[in-house]
């Protein structure tokens, strides 16, 4: 889910259960609405344990996509209007999840 429009401006550490995070915050270019919420998981060991955690909290990705370098799974979580989704980079050298507002005439930003 490449947004040209946004970059990163914010980082801060998170903690979600056993997983520390890296948390991201990008914003639009226009209007400075927050746009995306990237968790980078600190220990890079938990990725496949966080992908466990994730199919049982949404179920069945209703996409996934892999290629030689990523594999990628999206959920809509209906409760936020979001679409999550996790990747993993590398055969879990590292991995993330992404939080991107589902859009809507009315929103287009978290």
């Amino acid at each position: 889910m490449d947004k040209p429009d946004i970059e990163a401006k914010l980082s801060a550490p998170y903690q979600a259960g056993s997983f520390a995070f890296d948390a991201v915050f990008s914003f639009t270019k226009k209007g400075e609405a927050l746009a995306r919420v990237q968790l980078w998981p600190k220990d890079k060991a938990q990725c496949s344990q966080l992908q466990t955690e994730l199919g049982t909290k949404y179920g069945k990705p209703i996409h996934a996509k892999a290629d030689s370098l990523l594999r990628s799974a999206y959920w809509k979580d209906e409760a936020t209007n979001n679409m999550v989704s996790f990747t993993v980079v590398g055969g879990f050298i590292t991995c993330y999840v992404s939080y991107d507002p589902v859009s809507t005439a009315a929103s287009s930003a978290l």
